[in-house]
């Protein structure tokens, strides 16, 4: 896996020279709040860490992370993965733009490009995504993508000490999926 291209986007891989990008926009209390595993203050090394991890990831095709980059600049625009649960043949689906690129549609590009290779290239049956219920940004995000609301994780997991709900939206590569991607 090289990279995957889009209209406006290339989708590459990490490299530790992004590293700083990647803690300049993760260290954003609205990016902590509406990710769950992004900390908050996040640093220059949290951002190495986690680029150092995805070529082990990729390798044994468990998780695929890819920068997304303008496609004219090659500016850092933010992340976009797909983590393959081969038991079940399905993927989760994540991703986050730095905020000062929000409302552009680069998360819809980059999503879609993601799913467009869990299906295609990874063969899997199904791409699930999950989003806070205090995100509805990113859940128009997955319903315009195709992905239908499946239903509410009541307080599924812990958030800086309180319970909170997860909405889940699921897409069947047979069902409802149609790429605009080339």
């Amino acid at each position: 896996m090289k990279h995957l291209e889009t209209n406006r986007l290339i989708l590459r891989m990490f490299t530790e020279h992004d590293a700083e990008d990647v803690a300049a926009m993760c260290n954003n209390v609205k990016i902590y709040q509406h990710t769950l595993h992004i900390p908050y203050p996040y640093t220059k090394q949290d951002a190495l860490t986690w680029i150092g991890f995805h070529e082990e990831n990729r390798e044994n095709e468990r998780m695929y992370d890819l920068a997304v980059t303008d496609k004219l600049t090659g500016q850092l625009l933010g992340s976009v993965g797909v983590s393959v649960h081969k038991t079940f043949n399905h993927g989760e689906l994540d991703y986050w733009i730095g905020e000062e690129h929000w409302g552009r549609g680069y998360a819809t590009e980059a999503a879609e490009a993601m799913i467009k290779f869990a299906f295609d290239e990874k063969g899997l049956h199904k791409v699930y995504a999950r989003c806070f219920d205090s995100n509805p940004a990113s859940g128009k995000v997955l319903e315009k993508l195709g992905l239908k609301k499946e239903g509410v994780l009541r307080e599924h997991v812990r958030k800086d000490g309180a319970y909170v709900d997860l909405v889940h939206y699921g897409v069947l590569e047979s069902k409802g999926f149609s790429s605009s991607i080339q």
